[in-house]
């Protein structure tokens, strides 16, 4: 089955194809409640897509400036 960005919610099977990991790692994430927004019905996975994304998001390292021996600040690729 593919992953369907319609869905409110997602399988183990999608978040293979997000977090590019084995169905194993995922389902030990599961298992040890290390993924936000998953709950289990009836023995089957499923996650809260909004839950899951917006976690995504907080967690995200966002580029930092790196200050030069100078003391002035630069961007991370020099594109200033």
């Amino acid at each position: 089955m593919a992953f369907n960005p319609e869905t409110p919610y997602l399988t183990p099977n999608d978040l293979t194809e997000i977090l590019r990991a084995s169905l194993k790692w995922i389902y030990q994430r599961l298992n040890a409640g290390e993924i936000p927004g998953s709950f289990k019905i009836g023995g089957v996975w499923l996650i809260d897509r909004e839950v899951f994304t917006q976690t995504l998001k907080q967690k995200a390292q966002k580029p930092q400036p790196r200050i030069s021996k100078t003391g002035e600040k630069k961007s991370r690729h020099d594109l200033d």
